[in-house]
C-alpha cells in the first residue's frame, strides 16, 4: 500500500509541477497547504511550497489558477517539442500531453483517498504529557525525550522549556507543528536528531491516533522511524 501510495503520488507530481526536487511538503496535497497557510500565514515554508506551486489560496482552500494550467502546458509542450528535435537521428519520438482540468482532475481524484483530510476540533483541548522514542524492528525502541505538550483549538504545542531531549538541542522542538481532528487522528511534523552527536537532522511527518503511537517517517531516513505517545496530565 506505501509503495502504491508513493508511485500515485509521484505519478501526480509530474502531471500538475513537472519535475521537482523532494521536500518535507511535496506529498501534501494543494488544499492542505492552503489550510495550513491560512493558519500561519507568515510561515515561511508554507509561504515558499504555495509559491513553488504557484497555488492561490482562499480561505484555507487552493483556488484553480487557468494562467497557470496555461504556463504549465505551454511548458510541456515546448519541452517535448525540443526532445522530439535532439532525438531524431535515434529513432526515439516523443509526443507532448496536454494535462487539462479534466485529466488534472482524474489524476487526483484516483489518489485523494490516500491523504488524510484534517478538520480540527476542540474536543481533545487540555494538557498532556508526551514521550518521544526511535524506532527499528531490529534494535526496538529508545526513548529520545519527553516533555508537554498543549491542544489548543485543535493545535498541539510543545512547551519547549518544560521538556527535554537527549540528542540534539530542545530546541528542535519550536520545529514542531501539529493537529488533531475531531476522531482523534493526529498529523503534522518535527525535525529530530535521533543520532547525537552525529551532527545531523532529518523532518519526520507524524500521523496517528491520540490514544496510539503517533508515527514519524522521514524520506531521508529509511533505517529509524520515530513515535510520539500522549497522556493526559
Amino acid at each position: 500500500m506505501k509503495f502504491k501510495r508513493i508511485l500515485l503520488t509521484l505519478f501526480l507530481a509530474i502531471g500538475l509541477t513537472g519535475l521537482s526536487f523532494a521536500g518535507p511538503y511535496d506529498d501534501w496535497p494543494d488544499d492542505a497547504v492552503c489550510m495550513w497557510l491560512d493558519m500561519k500565514p507568515t510561515h515561511a515554508g508554507y509561504l515558499a511550497e504555495a509559491k513553488k506551486r504557484s497555488l492561490t489560496c482562499e480561505g484555507g482552500k487552493a483556488v484553480a489558477s487557468a494562467g497557470a494550467a496555461k504556463t504549465t502546458t505551454s511548458s510541456l509542450s515546448t519541452t517535448s517539442s525540443k526532445k522530439t528535435t535532439s532525438t531524431k537521428s535515434s529513432g526515439i519520438k516523443f509526443y507532448a500531453i496536454e494535462f487539462t482540468e479534466k485529466l488534472r482532475k482524474k489524476l487526483f481524484d484516483s489518489i485523494k483517498d490516500f491523504f488524510v483530510e484534517v478538520d480540527t476540533s476542540t474536543k481533545f483541548d487540555g494538557q498532556y504529557r508526551f514521550t518521544v522514542f526511535r524506532h527499528n524492528e531490529d534494535e526496538g525502541a529508545m526513548m529520545l525525550g519527553a516533555g508537554d505538550i498543549e491542544i489548543k483549538n485543535g493545535e498541539l504545542i510543545i512547551e519547549t522549556e518544560n521538556s527535554y531531549l537527549s540528542t540534539g538541542p530542545k530546541d528542535l522542538y519550536d520545529t514542531f507543528e501539529g493537529q488533531i481532528s475531531e476522531d482523534g487522528e493526529v498529523t503534522g511534523s518535527i525535525e529530530l536528531d535521533i543520532l547525537g552527536g552525529k551532527d545531523r537532522s532529518e523532518v519526520y511527518n507524524l500521523n496517528g491516533k491520540i490514544d496510539d503511537r503517533i508515527w514519524g517517517e522521514s524520506p531521508k531516513e529509511d533505517f529509524f522511524k520515530v513515535y510520539l505517545t500522549l497522556r493526559e496530565k
